[in-house]
């Protein structure tokens, strides 16, 4: 999806993609200890609910999305649910721009807009 159009999705928050509970598969892991705190890159965070979810429970998150209205509304999010995250306004693309040379990648749900149609 162009930038542009992602732009004007996130118009308001709560886009059709976007879920405010994490998945289940994520949850489980966490909770039976087969993923414990560490750090995280959220790839494509969106409004910032998995990324919230994950720091609440003790990880290192770093959450980038392309859209500034995602992210401007993940971390309107953060400061509602009082959970320390950092999000940055990112393409995928520049990823090497980071220096989160010691970040785990734990878990990317990668949800699309077709899924939801």
């Amino acid at each position: 999806m162009e930038n542009k159009k992602l732009e004007e999705a996130y118009q308001e928050k709560n886009v059709v993609w976007t879920e405010s509970e994490p998945p289940r598969e994520l949850v489980r892991l966490i909770e039976d200890k087969k993923i414990n705190p560490c750090k995280v890159l959220d790839i494509g965070c969106g409004e910032g609910y998995n990324s919230i979810y994950l720091a609440s429970r003790g990880f290192d998150v770093l959450g980038i999305d392309i859209s500034k209205k995602a992210i401007k509304y993940a971390k309107e999010n953060a400061k509602k649910f009082k959970v320390k995250v950092q999000f940055k306004e990112m393409n995928i693309k520049d990823i090497n721009l980071l220096n989160e040379k010691d970040s785990t990648l734990s878990f990317i749900p990668l949800r699309f807009p077709e899924e939801h149609s």
